[in-house]
């Protein structure tokens, strides 16, 4: 509903005010009319800057209307608070001052202004500005705090798009499929245009910064032939749009260049080398207010990250800090008097700032605010409304339900398993003999200043879990998805990824504790799979990083590999699910994120089983049957689980029960097939924006 609404005379938006507003209309309009036209503007079109033209048009051209022109000066306020200027509260003590006589008006007005005055909190504070689905995509807030840039993924295809927050109306600024892929949206300084990163999928094809106004009008400002030896990210605009701060990274190798790209055409200016290619998916460089300075992330001799500070001449290099602890997704004020940036030097991630003047560090460190996120973009733009911050609450849980193993109808209500603490447990598996249940329980603030998470089994009948540390320390999306048992329940093996590293398999000894590691060759995440005998595992290698995709079998002793599936033509870009049937002879994964692929282990032969899109599967004990996941939101996550039958195609629903908003991943079915273990993941986004984060003595 919106502010005012009830002191306004109920105005029908006739077919003749339609007319008005679309161009043919009548030589003179009555102040009725006038208003009509204003409000169309500001409510329907979103066009506040129009509506309060025409809104102080009423104003001179009917002022003897004296409720309408009380409205109309309502109504300026109104927009003006939409727009987030100072100009609003102007607009409403002309109400109180001008219209004493309307009393609807002034009473609204009033109340405007004692939310507007209200004093605010002595201490940082937030504000919600946007929440649900969409809120994942954001990449950047336009600087008067208006429109987002956001990166949707919609119909297999990611663009850019502009979001107003005040119609609430998406519009696409590029119109790519889902062979180009966009992002790092950052916006002018004039709230004019948006640069970004666009390439292909092919890892050594060409990758681009282009820059685009708001309807769509693209050109390209930089090109590099070979991703492999160069991919540009945006990180900032120069104050007066003459230049993009831009990192220029080697993928695989770490390193890379800090430097400017001209907005008016022109080579790329190298300003300073980075040990690290840590940045290319992280907000870690930014632009003083004043155009001299960049402040920017990097790792130290130690390993550390730290920050830095540099003329943007390239004279003055300076350490912003160098507390052993990491520090990152560094911010300019607005008045170019401080930075603040997130760090974990209290052991729990948190925004904190520091004095700066000339390009130097002032003062010590001081602490802000705990709970920010250190995931890649929690901080964009500080707006003239506050900084504008995302914030992401996940929180997962495994779950067990009775099942009858001859219909499939679900026999009990899902449980919790009782394991705490609770919120971060994923990817569950039964043993080999069904009478443990592992696990990995994942710390959110943990994992992401340490990597450490441990790794459960739990006896399903009752009695005290086995704890483990994992060796695998770089999980992407914070979860494991590939954890798996040894055929003869002595252990079990996930495998992790590290962007400059090569991927590894790691395997667990129960007995000993002890962790083996070996190396997979390919640098590039993977999905990975056991053998009938555990001396061996399967793998998966993408086609959108390798030349020869397809599913591989790797001797652990001798190295040797034997591809088990080949994919035809253009398919095998992507590959995932990778699960053996209980007696090793099946291998069923998914290929492309659109079907089931099966393998016969035995003979070699190869067939479709579904060509819907599903996401998680888990064999029935009997091999005949899968558990899937599918009914897809918005982000892709999947809403409901099917039996599929492994024959047919055929799919019937699982009634799990839970309320709406729940996603289901990983199922797995237990041996005895009475049970099925699966995690339930439930999450909010929300951008904010943070205030009053500077304390006054600083």
């Amino acid at each position: 509903m919106r502010i005012g609404r009830k002191v306004l005379i109920p105005f029908l938006l006739t077919a003749s005010c339609l007319l008005f507003v679309l161009g043919n209309v009548p030589l003179q309009e009555s102040a009725e009319e006038a208003f009509e036209k204003a409000v169309y503007f500001e409510d329907v079109q979103g066009d506040l800057h129009k509506a309060i033209g025409l809104y102080e048009q009423i104003l001179k051209q009917f002022p003897e209307n004296r409720q309408i022109a009380a409205n109309a000066q309502l109504h300026i306020g109104l927009c003006y608070e939409k727009l987030g200027k100072t100009e609003a509260i102007k607009a409403y003590e002309l109400v109180l001052e001008n219209y004493a006589d309307q009393a609807g008006q002034v009473a609204a007005a009033r109340e405007r202004l004692g939310a507007l005055k209200r004093e605010e909190p002595s201490g940082p504070y937030k504000t919600k500005i946007f929440d649900g689905d969409l809120s994942v995509w954001v990449q950047d807030i336009s600087p008067d705090g208006t429109k987002l840039a956001l990166a949707p993924i919609e119909d297999k295809r990611i663009n850019i798009a502009i979001y107003d927050l005040s119609t609430k109306q998406m519009d696409y600024v590029t119109h790519y499929g889902w062979e180009k892929q966009v992002r790092f949206a950052k916006w002018s300084p004039d709230g004019n245009k948006i640069v970004f990163h666009q390439s292909g999928l092919d890892p050594a094809g060409p990758a681009e910064i282009a820059v685009s106004t708001l309807e769509g009008k693209t050109r390209v400002l930089y090109r590099v032939e070979n991703k492999k030896e160069g991919y540009p990210v945006p990180y900032a605009w120069l104050p007066d749009g003459s230049a993009i701060l831009t990192g220029i990274f080697k993928t695989g190798t770490g390193g890379g260049t800090l430097g400017f790209i001209p907005v008016s055409g022109g080579s790329f200016k190298g300003l300073h080398s980075l040990k690290d290619n840590a940045q290319m998916s992280h907000e870690t460089a930014d632009v003083s207010p004043d155009g001299r300075f960049v402040v920017f992330q990097d790792k130290n001799p130690k390993g550390k990250y730290d920050l830095y500070i540099i003329g943007t001449d390239g004279s003055s290099l300076e350490v912003l800090s160098d507390h052993p602890a990491d520090e990152g997704l560094p911010r300019w004020s607005p008045d170019g008097k401080h930075i603040v940036f997130g760090s974990s030097r209290h052991g729990r991630p948190a925004l904190w700032g520091i004095g700066v003047r000339g390009g130097k560090p002032v003062g010590e460190p001081f602490f802000i605010k705990e709970g920010l996120s250190l995931f890649p973009q929690s901080l964009l733009n500080w707006t003239k409304q506050g900084l504008a911050c995302k914030e992401y609450i996940r929180v997962q849980d495994i779950y067990i339900v009775s099942i009858d193993p001859d219909s499939f109808k679900i026999t009990g209500k899902p449980r919790q398993i009782e394991y705490t603490p609770t919120g971060g447990n994923v990817c569950p598996s039964w043993s080999p003999n069904g009478k443990e249940l592992a696990f990995v329980a994942i710390n959110p603030v943990t994992i992401q200043v340490t990597g450490e998470n441990k790794i459960v089994v739990a006896p399903v009948n009752g009695g005290e879990p086995q704890e483990f540390l994992s060796a695998a320390k770089y999980i992407a999306a914070l979860a494991i998805h590939d954890l798996r048992w040894l055929p003869d329940g002595s252990g079990f093996s996930l495998s992790d990824y590290r962007p400059e590293m090569e991927s590894a398999l790691h395997q667990l000894d129960l007995k000993t504790g002890e962790w083996k590691k070996w190396a997979i060759p390919i640098q590039s995440w993977t999905q990975t799979e056991r053998s009938a005998d555990g001396k061996s595992f399967f793998y998966a290698r993408h086609g959108f990083r390798h030349d020869q995709p397809g599913i591989i079998e790797r001797n652990l002793e001798t190295g040797a590999e034997r591809y088990v599936y080949k994919p035809e033509g253009e398919r095998g870009s992507v590959f995932r699910q990778l699960k053996c049937s209980r007696d090793y002879t099946k291998l069923v994964f998914t290929e492309d994120n659109a079907r089931i692929k099966l393998v016969d282990l035995k003979t070699g032969e190869q067939r479709d089983v579904s060509s819907e899109y599903h996401g998680a599967l888990a064999w029935s004990p009997d091999a005949k049957h899968l558990i899937t996941t599918g009914d897809n939101n918005k982000l892709g996550f999947p809403t409901a689980m099917y039996i599929l039958n492994v024959d047919d195609g055929s799919a019937k629903k699982l009634d799990l029960g839970f309320p709406e908003g729940k996603t289901f991943f990983s199922p797995t079915w237990s041996p005895d097939g009475k049970n099925i273990a699966f995690m339930v993941q439930s999450q909010n986004h929300e951008l904010v924006l943070m205030k009053n984060i500077i304390p006054k003595n600083k």
